[in-house]
């Protein structure tokens, strides 16, 4: 079980990484162009909300986001997230976070490397492959064929 002051901290990290994140990318990105209107209404969750939400969902080990969403967010976490939304605008706004999130958990949220990741797998892939191709007698593979009926009375 995760305790309140757990939950408090999660979102207070998020939400420091948050601002900082935004004023970064505001800062070194190119302005849009003047042409395209976009509306500006604030949306009823923040970002770091809807971060904290999709942490706690992962570290409760929970397998369905939308029986989690209704079925504890919704109704036993209203103290921490009293400007919940519905679980289909929730989901819209999963797609707003993913970059500042998936940015905080490469940041601060892995733990050290164990040594087997995907880099490793595809760095080894490739150095198989670079070495078979340099091989001047190419190693064969053996298959054997097997009939159903030999042995059989």
């Amino acid at each position: 079980m995760i305790s309140d002051s757990k939950i408090i901290e999660i979102f207070c990290n998020l939400d420091d990484f948050v601002k900082e994140f935004e004023f970064i990318l505001t800062k070194n990105s190119i302005p849009n162009l003047p042409e395209t209107k976009k509306r500006n209404r604030k949306s009823k969750m923040s970002k770091s909300e809807v971060m904290t939400i999709m942490v706690i969902f992962h570290l409760k080990s929970h397998r369905n986001l939308k029986h989690f969403y209704l079925h504890y967010v919704c109704k036993h976490m209203n103290d921490f997230f009293p400007e919940l939304v519905s679980y289909n605008r929730f989901v819209e706004l999963q797609k707003k976070v993913i970059q500042p999130l998936a940015v905080y958990l490469k940041m601060f949220g892995l733990g050290k490397c164990s040594g087997i990741s995907f880099d490793n797998f595809f760095g080894n892939l490739i150095a198989g492959l670079v070495a078979y191709s340099f091989l001047d007698k190419k190693p064969s593979i053996k298959i054997q064929h097997f009939s159903p009926n030999i042995g059989v009375n």
